[in-house]
């Protein structure tokens, strides 16, 4: 392509180009394409919790499992019915197995985001899960030739003749190894999370009180302004030219290969003829198709990105680099610190940071500096509660690894009775202390409030199945071959145990489930309960925590649909005071004022009042953090004052704020807002129903296509145009 033909795409026709046209028609580019095509890249994606397959909550039962066996089978001599119940450890297989796999996706995602302490982390237990994995699977055979082996008295050492014998051996020798690198990789694995652990315990105990969460804001917090401020603080021209260019790359990069995907789906689905692009081809068509769209673009994201679009004069694909780079720094904080705590850790840090906890602690009003102090002795203990939490478990999978590598040893090396007293000892330990790890694990899967396993069930079925079989094969054995009967009681015993077990956790797995629907309720559960409530009536307690579940979505369109129907004057106040408050539309202000001035309202109306409040603050300190703009940061302030206020009952100061509220439009107009919803939604339980429904009716009304799907369709037009361009 020509660089006259680039320079004038933006105004290149939708059929092919001849080659004869010397001059492009002034038929534009379909603004909506060019919008999605910018905004499917910039925009952060949303983080929806998926239920994952499995979760530890049975993953570390049937570890629970295992250990049990293990633990019995110490004390016992080896026989036919300990070997058949031993089967638990060649379970191995599908736990090293599926710990591999998810050691890899962490991998991947670690990669992506060049997050070198998660790619170590991860590829050392992908390693450990593929050892586990062989070892179990060389111990299910192994087991399974034990049985005739001690049954007809068949010699399985290493001079061992037959190929029953033999096969036993290799298999027995091949395990072992095998689970000797299990505990090599457990060490290395849990040494090196320890240091991450020990280390963010030291960075965090060497930073006081009031720079702690500064601390934590870089650790959690990506901000790009830091490196703008720094490359222009030292004014160094070609640092800033690279970095620039840097940024520039990373657009034309991500706008390419999400270009080219979109590219390979419209040819498989025989929607584009054209020769397909390549990689390169793409990235200057870009380029050059931002050049000529400077503006618009610019337009698109000036409303979050005005700073730095203004103060240091960043073109469209320069500010799209720094925010795609700013989200993958973002993804790596927030991997790290994670690794440390957790998830939970991770938001609540973040949730602070956008609430004004800094600005807060700042704040000479002693009402908004206790209760931020207060707010910040919390979030510190949370942290350091799950650090040392972890360096607890990861310090017992290290004495787990030490215990494991010296049984194999011992094992290997020391074959007289010393050395079997020795073994047995420490695989007591390594036994008990691998329970108390595992036990620990499966209680954690079992809490309420996180999401369930697809399969969490159905795979504590298929491992009671496995026992059940195990002892069939026990019982079997000994009562058809005339054996002793005490390794099979001890075996019945362990297999009886393992199954109530396996019972209780499926019992405890199935309420787990229960809760999570129950914490998790969607619209057509929500109107159930509504159907079920007088319609005359004001929302009851069980209906108004049902609602706060809902998902963030959802209540966002309840409360569009209120303001929808209100501006239609479909939505009015139902209660004899209320009417009589807004008779001149200023019902709002009243309320304000029996609030502060009369303290007359009732329990929940006061309950209403701090809601409004709350939700009032919340969108300063968020607008705050968005704009950075003071004005938003003293309003924020403002109406955190006297929520504190509030909230302890100190009602004194509250008519002068109120004076100071009416002055401020912003705020005035935002708390207005806030009282109305939340007492509309309170005070009628059929205009709720009605909302809901209206809301259920513009989702069933809407064409069931994904979203990724409807922005991928209004670019097709785009990337046809792209094509038909360059072959022309």
């Amino acid at each position: 392509m020509s660089t006259i033909q680039m320079q004038d795409f933006a105004s290149m026709p939708a059929s092919p180009i001849s080659s004869r046209q010397t001059q492009p028609s002034a038929q534009a580019l379909s603004p909506v394409a060019f919008k999605t095509f910018v905004q499917v890249l910039t925009k952060t994606s949303s983080k929806t919790e998926k239920a994952p397959l499995l979760t530890s909550g049975a993953l570390s039962t049937e570890d629970f499992f295992a250990d049990i066996s293990s633990f019995v089978r110490t004390l016992t001599p080896s026989s036919p019915a300990a070997e058949a119940i031993g089967v638990t450890t060649a379970e191995n297989a599908f736990q090293g197995f599926w710990a591999a796999i998810k050691a890899a996706e962490r991998f991947e995602q670690a990669k992506k985001i060049h997050d070198r302490g998660g790619m170590v982390e991860s590829r050392i237990d992908e390693v450990r899960g593929i050892f586990q994995s062989v070892g179990g699977l060389n111990f299910l055979g192994y087991r399974t030739l034990m049985i005739p082996a001690i049954l007809y008295n068949v010699d399985t050492s290493i001079q061992a003749t037959s190929s029953l014998g033999l096969s036993a051996y290799i298999l027995g020798m091949v395990g072992t190894v095998a689970f000797l690198m299990f505990y090599l990789m457990i060490g290395a694995w849990a040494g090196y999370s320890l240091a991450e652990l020990l280390s963010f315990k030291a960075d965090m105990k060497a930073h006081e009180s009031e720079k702690l969460l500064d601390f934590l804001a870089r650790k959690v917090v990506a901000d790009p302004k830091i490196k703008l401020q720094k490359l222009f603080t030292e004014n160094n021209a070609g640092k800033i030219v690279a970095f620039k260019e840097k940024l520039t790359r990373i657009a034309l990069s991500k706008f390419a290969s999400c270009f080219l995907q979109w590219q390979k789906e419209l040819i498989q689905k025989g929607e584009l003829s054209e020769k397909p692009l390549t990689k390169k081809k793409v990235k200057e068509i870009c380029k050059t198709l931002f050049v000529s769209k400077e503006r618009e673009t610019r337009e698109l994201l000036r409303s979050s990105n005005s700073k730095l679009l203004t103060d240091w004069g960043l073109t469209t694909l320069e500010l799209i680099g720094l925010k795609l780079e700013q989200m993958r720094i973002q993804a790596k904080k927030e991997a790290k610190f994670s690794r440390v705590t957790n998830g939970d850790c991770t938001e609540a840090v973040k949730k602070a940071l956008k609430g004004g906890l800094r600005e807060r602690l700042k704040e000479e009003d002693p009402f908004v500096k206790e209760a931020a102090q207060t707010e910040l002795s919390e979030l510190k203990g949370k942290i350091v509660s799950e650090n040392t939490k972890n360096q607890w478990i990861h310090s017992a999978l290290i004495a787990i690894a030490i215990l494991g590598v010296a049984s194999v040893i011992i094992g290997f090396v020391l074959l007289n009775p010393a050395g079997a007293i020795a073994l047995a000892v420490i695989t007591l330990l390594l036994v008990t202390g691998m329970m108390a790890v595992d036990r620990y694990m499966m209680l954690e899967g079992w809490k309420k409030g996180k999401a369930p396993g697809q399969y969490d069930k159905i795979f504590i079925i298929v491992i009671c199945l496995v026992m059940i079989a195990a002892l069939a094969v026990s019982i079997g054995v000994t009562l058809g071959f005339q054996l002793l009967l005490l390794p099979m009681i001890l075996s019945c015993g362990v297999g009886g145990v393992n199954l109530a077990l396996g019972a209780l956790s499926y019992y405890q797995l199935t309420q787990k489930e229960k809760d999570w629907r129950e914490s998790h309720p969607d619209l057509q559960r929500f109107k159930i309960l509504l159907d079920s409530i007088a319609q005359d009536a004001e929302l009851n307690a069980e209906a108004t925590a049902l609602f706060k579940k809902l998902s963030k979505e959802d209540r966002l369109a309840i409360r569009k649909k209120y303001s929808e129907l209100n501006s239609k004057g479909e939505c009015h106040l139902r209660q004899e005071k209320y009417k009589q408050w807004n008779i001149h539309n200023d019902f709002e202000r009243f309320y304000l004022m029996h609030e502060i001035y009369e303290d007359s309202l009732d329990e929940t109306e006061s309950l209403l009042m701090l809601s409004a409040m709350k939700k009032s603050v919340k969108f300063f300190w968020e607008k705050w953090a968005e704009t950075q703009d003071p004005e938003d940061c003293k309003r924020a302030l403002k109406l955190q004052s006297a929520l504190e206020r509030v909230k302890q009952k100190q009602r004194a100061d509250l008519p002068r704020f109120f004076c100071e509220w009416v002055k401020d439009d912003e705020i005035y107009n935002r708390l207005k807002k806030e009282i109305w919803y939340v007492v509309k939604r309170q005070e009628s339980v059929a205009d709720l129903n009605h909302v809901v429904s209206e809301v259920i009716k513009d989702r069933m009304n809407t064409l069931p296509i994904a979203t990724e799907q409807a922005e991928r369709a209004q670019i097709a037009p785009l990337i046809r145009r792209v094509c038909k361009m360059d072959a022309a």
